[in-house]
């Protein structure tokens, strides 16, 4: 569907996770395309493909992969979404790259969500820091909220690895025990935890014994109604889009 050096379009009855295809223009004659920014290869998570396509907005998506993100300009909303720790981001070289990518979408009117990964890029492009939490919060996650008609309590899934320390222009719209989950920088929004994933997501980020153990152990600590939590994912994404 997508190579680490273009931008696919997806197709929303169709779209194989490792085709490799040439790249499209950004938007059909018809609508305008939402950029998906992950970090690995795949079609993006069903949350976010069925809230933007039922907003008359096509899916367009790529890898992170710093000098090879496409145009920031070209789409009036960009989705970044990425699970790894934030020292993993540094290590590859590539952080930097995000970071003066998100500035120039920023500048070029694109509005942004970011979500795990891309909360945390877009606290620090703006100012913000972030540094590494004693223990990583993996699972089931319950959040303080402002707004609770745009972010519920939860539980959301978590999977993270850093506190993020906000820029002084952010608004906090949610937190716990391990910062800020939840805030606005103008008209961008941000989350630390994945609204978009499920519990075989994130089951399937854990990549040592460890991981797997603290994640069985979470998971099965909180009982969730998935109805209403297809609800407030929905709720959240879509506020989110008419907001634009």
């Amino acid at each position: 569907m997508t190579t680490s050096s273009s931008t696919a379009l997806l197709d929303p009855t169709e779209a194989p996770p490792d085709l490799d295809i040439p790249s499209p223009p950004f938007a059909t004659a018809r609508r305008h395309a939402a950029l998906v920014v992950q970090e690995r290869r795949g079609r993006p998570a069903p949350a976010f493909v069925d809230v933007l396509l039922a907003h008359d907005l096509d899916v367009a998506v790529t890898v992170a992969q710093g000098d090879s993100l496409p145009d920031p300009g070209a789409s009036p909303l960009a989705i970044l979404v990425g699970s790894e720790p934030l020292s993993v981001a540094r290590a590859s070289g590539r952080l930097q790259a995000e970071l003066d990518w998100i500035r120039r979408a920023d500048a070029a009117g694109t509005t942004l969500l970011g979500v795990g990964h891309g909360a945390r890029a877009l606290a620090l492009a703006f100012g913000g820091d972030a540094t590494r939490a004693e223990r990583p919060l993996r699972g089931w996650a319950m959040v303080d909220t402002t707004v609770p008609h745009l972010v519920p309590t939860g539980p959301w899934l978590s999977w993270q690895h850093d506190v993020i320390e906000l820029p002084a222009a952010a608004e906090v719209l949610a937190h716990n025990l391990l910062g800020p989950q939840a805030f606005r920088l103008g008209r961008h929004l941000a989350v630390q935890f994945h609204p978009e994933a499920t519990s075989e997501t994130i089951a399937s980020w854990a990549t040592s014994d460890a991981d797997r153990d603290d994640v069985g152990r979470l998971l099965s600590a909180v009982t969730r109604d998935e109805t209403a939590a297809a609800v407030s994912t929905w709720r959240l994404l879509s506020s989110f889009i008419e907001g634009i």
